[in-house]
């Protein structure tokens, strides 16, 4: 590694425009959905504008269905606090890029460097046909769809062709599940106490 302060420079960025959030909604694996008719089960979360690229780029038929993705605020509601949700990521790459030596701005070591894009998406609990990821039998309901029947039949719905860029493939994907972190409260700032009191005794 350099010694000393390091820099560093991105040479391809992506489009300021990927970086723009919008909202989705999806079915958190977490807890059961209700089956009561007409109830609204996707709890909001988010989707960049890159990841809603590759979406639709990089998976087959309708993208939002295969993710267990909807688009409108009238069909979501706000989750539960700490929720985030889980996600998948996939990177492009062109079919004839092998590489290009570099060396590495922060370690200064060789390494083989290609071109790639990449985007995160959401995704929960499929209201479409989501076999069993053990066993491969039919699930009969939204509930019973856990996150590996869902992620296994997403991966199965990878385009090994993008449609964009012309001419890319897939070079890697990735998953994260779906996580609750405590939510901290703050009850008051510390100048409202006028005496902190002393360190309680053994």
């Amino acid at each position: 590694m350099k010694k000393g302060e390091a820099t560093y420079t991105v040479k391809r960025k992506a489009p300021a425009e990927d970086k723009e959030l919008f909202g989705v909604g999806v079915v958190p694996f977490g807890f059961s959905p209700s089956t009561a008719a007409g109830a609204t089960i996707h709890m909001n979360t988010t989707i960049s504008r890159a990841g809603a690229k590759m979406a639709v780029s990089a998976i087959t038929g309708d993208s939002w269905d295969k993710l267990g993705i909807v688009r409108s605020s009238n069909e979501s509601t706000a989750g539960p606090a700490g929720w985030y949700p889980a996600t998948l990521t996939i990177t492009l790459v062109g079919v004839d890029d092998n590489g290009e030596e570099e060396t590495s701005q922060l370690s200064t070591r060789k390494y083989n460097k290609k071109k790639t894009r990449s985007g995160t998406m959401p995704f929960g609990r499929r209201s479409i046909a989501t076999p069993d990821a053990r066993t491969g039998a039919a699930t009969t309901a939204v509930g019973d769809r856990d996150y590996e029947d869902c992620l296994k039949a997403i991966v199965a719905s990878l385009n090994p062709t993008p449609t964009q860029p012309t001419n890319s493939k897939i070079l890697s994907k990735s998953s994260e599940p779906e996580v609750y972190l405590p939510v901290v409260t703050v009850s008051r700032w510390l100048d409202a106490l006028e005496d902190v009191g002393a360190v309680t005794a053994f």
